[in-house]
């Protein structure tokens, strides 16, 4: 019986069934590589540099893009930015101007 990698199986199935990105939904790399006319790694210093959707964490190894960022990103890639977060968002999640307040805490007792 021949084996079949799981990791090689689920890139081939994903590369042979283009989804169709939908705005409230959440998509990985594979599913919209296909419409990106570039390398990863050029995505991957686009999102750095903010010209590129910023991915969501699920996981150590799981990383999204929000569907309405990606759609937004497709109809104007070269005029894309991430849009800054407002300063009432940042109060209400607790944060000051894109600053995070540590506690500090002494070494020395």
């Amino acid at each position: 019986m021949k084996r079949v990698d799981t990791k090689q199986a689920a890139k081939a199935r994903r590369r042979s069934e283009p989804r169709r990105i939908e705005p409230e939904g959440q998509y990985r790399w594979g599913d919209f590589e296909h419409l990106v006319p570039f390398s990863r790694e050029t995505w991957r210093l686009r999102v750095k540099e903010g010209r590129a959707p910023q991915p969501k964490r699920l996981g150590l190894r799981a990383t999204v893009y929000p569907g309405k960022e990606v759609l937004r990103w497709l109809a104007a890639p070269d005029q894309y930015r991430v849009q800054a977060a407002t300063d009432e968002g940042n109060q209400a999640a607790g944060r000051t101007k894109g600053i995070t307040l540590v506690p500090f805490t002494s070494l020395s007792r």
